[in-house]
């Protein structure tokens, strides 16, 4: 007789293991068969999880996404627990919700852990590879709302908050003029420099219609300052004083003087190039005078002094002269690095690597 009290040899004999979990057992259906008796319940398979989508940016929601799902042996429904952390720790309360990060922030490094349950017993859970999510903006691709590749874009429409890359440079694709960087427009959808245009523009504060430096426009549109600047002292052939008549005489420095020197000497005689064609023998002279003490306008644009004219004689004396040159004043701000600036990068702000001072702060 068989355990069941049956003839028949049986094929699953009363006390073998069976079921999805293999802790259940087979009972004595007849004298002849046996079944499994289901008690047990049984836990879900462990998933496969992913963060999607890849390769992340601080533009779209991260998810935790489930690649293989989990098996419940029971059949019975299954559903996940999820938990994130950034930067190896728990994220800060409402960053991350059920299986969304819905604003990652660029720089973070984010993971995701699935539990699968039948929502009585709980699997083996999963975790997923470390994603970095990547700023939109350097990631190489003309994604958001960019119009061009890593650049441009208006501050608008970008979850969760507005989101734009640095303005475009020259060539580089636009859709409006704020697409593009300081000092370019928006022409054809291509950023161009607006200066040069003869139109003044905003951020210029001229425009002659050329990229020309030292004409009084600079080649990026800013009012350029001209100074008469001292020299020095240095010995110069003067026409002592001869025939006489009173004279007054100013010049503006300016682009159109042409760096033209000055020479002023200590009795207050002022020659201004050309001086003389050969020792001895009177040169054009433009003007030469004896008199009353040559002097500068608070801002050294204007030289002037009223005297008596030296006109055609030929003694000349060496005397010590200050010498004054019209020249072109750098100025912070006009996107020119020049002679005394560490960098120029068109503005006077502090505090964006490139002081008010035109020094490098960094």
């Amino acid at each position: 007789m068989n355990d069941c009290g049956g003839c028949t040899e049986l094929a699953n004999p009363p006390g073998t293991s069976c079921g999805p979990c293999g802790t259940d057992t087979f009972v004595c259906l007849s004298g002849e068969s046996t079944e499994c008796e289901l008690v047990e319940n049984c836990a879900p398979t462990a998933p496969v999880v992913a963060i999607t989508p890849p390769p992340p940016t601080n533009l779209a929601a991260l998810t935790c996404s489930i690649v293989t799902e989990s098996v419940d042996p029971n059949g019975d429904v299954v559903s996940y627990l999820y938990e994130w952390t950034v930067g190896g720790l728990d994220p800060p309360p409402g960053r991350a919700r059920g299986n969304t990060v819905a604003a990652p922030g660029a720089g973070e490094e984010w993971t995701c852990t699935a539990t699968p349950t039948d929502g009585d017993l709980s699997g083996p859970s999963d975790t997923s590879e470390p994603v970095l999510v990547v700023d939109h903006c350097s990631n190489g691709l003309r994604d958001g709302n960019e119009s061009d590749t890593d650049c441009g874009g208006l501050p608008a429409d970008v979850f969760p908050e507005p989101v734009a890359c640095l303005r475009c440079d020259e060539g580089q694709s636009c859709i409006v003029d704020r697409d593009c960087g300081d000092r370019l427009v928006c022409t054809d959808a291509i950023c161009t420099p607006s200066c040069g245009d003869g139109e003044v523009q905003a951020e210029e504060e001229c425009d002659d219609g050329n990229l020309i430096d030292g004409d009084g426009c600079s080649s990026t549109c800013f009012d350029e300052i001209w100074q008469w600047v001292d020299l020095g002292t240095s010995d110069r052939d003067m026409v002592i004083g001869c025939c006489a008549s009173s004279a007054g005489y100013s010049e503006t420095c300016g682009p159109d003087i042409e760096g033209a020197d000055v020479f002023i000497n200590s009795g207050g005689d002022i020659e201004r190039k050309p001086l003389y064609d050969d020792v001895g023998a009177a040169g054009s002279m433009t003007p030469a005078g004896r008199g009353q003490t040559a002097t500068l306008s608070d801002e050294n644009a204007t030289l002037s002094w009223r005297g008596r004219v030296a006109c055609g004689c030929d003694a000349l004396v060496v005397v010590p002269s200050q010498v004054y040159q019209c020249q072109r004043v750098p100025r912070c701000g006009d996107a020119i690095v020049e002679d005394g600036e560490d960098c120029d990068d068109g503005n006077v702000d502090d505090g964006d690597g490139c002081s008010a001072a035109c020094r490098w702060e960094w």
